[in-house]
């Protein structure tokens, strides 16, 4: 993983261990994707881990970015991207379910 990405995954204050690279490791029986948004000067300004596991009976897989999106939650231009991007990799592997549970309080509209 490069440099930027792991400081950023240090610094974030959404970063959850349950979005690092370590975590997908541990989740063997998983497929891992990674997902980064740069802002124009090559920033990172957002990423998203999804681990991705198939069903057999079903030959799909279901998708799941525990505590998921790592960014600005206020930061729409930046969610929409992470989206569009999980959005690729549900095509990729015929993902019929995206299971999707971010680190932002209930009452927080």
């Amino acid at each position: 993983m490069q440099e930027d990405v792991e400081e950023f995954l240090r610094t974030n204050e959404k970063t959850n261990f349950l979005q690092s690279p370590e975590w997908a490791k541990v989740k063997t029986e998983w497929k891992n994707e990674f997902i980064v948004v740069r802002d124009k000067e090559n920033k990172v300004k957002g990423t998203m881990s999804i681990l991705l596991r198939r069903v057999p009976i079903f030959n799909r897989y279901i998708m799941y970015a525990p505590r998921g999106f790592v960014c600005d939650i206020y930061d729409k231009e930046t969610l929409k991207e992470l989206t569009e991007k999980a959005k690729e990799i549900a095509k990729k592997y015929k993902a019929f379910i995206f299971r999707l549970d971010p680190d932002i309080l209930q009452e927080d509209e």
